[in-house]
């Protein structure tokens, strides 16, 4: 256990390191107070993706890789392997992994998101997107999503520099489940991701 929490602590602390170069402007106290918050967030994701339920362990969440083998993903009619996320963000900055339901998209993206911490200088943000479910049209903001996500799991800072930091690409957002969208919502979940996309076409985008 403490092996894995400081295993945790150091992705937390290189991600941060890497990523603070997005922050040219800041002087040492945000320096501090935006790393911490970075930290806070990726510890809190990392053990929140890293347990997860399935049909076997359906009650008890069980720790991803002690169960989880990568699979690949073809593309142009070749195998990529899972294993190192850069193998998948390397072919293109906006991706779609299509797969008939209960193949293991989700736990691949569960995978995807560890992988990034790991093998990236990248912040990972995972979207379930059945959330927007619950929101009207006219408030359906994937930025805000976005955003709303890190705040949630301890990114305390402004919005302004999290817009600055969409700017320079300092993501890999990941988007589960857009066949749970309901029906009325995906014209416009559709729109609302291709705009961003296309706005802060520097991140990437699964």
């Amino acid at each position: 256990a403490n092996a894995a929490a400081k295993v945790a602590e150091d992705a937390a602390l290189g991600a941060w390191n890497n990523i603070k170069k997005f922050f040219k402007d800041i002087n040492r106290h945000d320096e501090i107070v935006f790393g911490t918050a970075y930290e806070e967030y990726l510890e809190n994701t990392k053990k929140r993706n890293s347990k997860v339920k399935t049909l076997i362990y359906r009650h008890v969440p069980q720790d991803l890789y002690s169960f989880y083998e990568c699979v690949g993903v073809q593309y142009n009619e070749k195998v990529i392997k899972t294993d190192n996320i850069e193998n998948i963000i390397s072919i293109n900055n906006k991706i779609i992994i299509t797969g008939t339901g209960g193949i293991g998209k989700t736990t691949l993206l569960k995978h995807l998101f560890l992988n990034t911490i790991e093998e990236t200088t990248y912040i990972p943000v995972l979207i379930e997107l059945r959330a927007a479910n619950a929101i009207d049209n006219e408030k359906l903001n994937v930025k805000r999503l976005i955003y709303e996500n890190l705040v949630n799991n301890g990114f305390k800072i402004e919005e302004e520099y999290f817009d600055y930091s969409m700017e320079q690409g300092a993501y890999v957002i990941l988007f589960d489940g857009f066949d749970e969208v309901n029906r009325e919502k995906i014209q416009k979940m559709t729109t609302e991701i291709t705009a961003l996309s296309n706005k802060y076409p520097q991140n990437k985008y699964i």
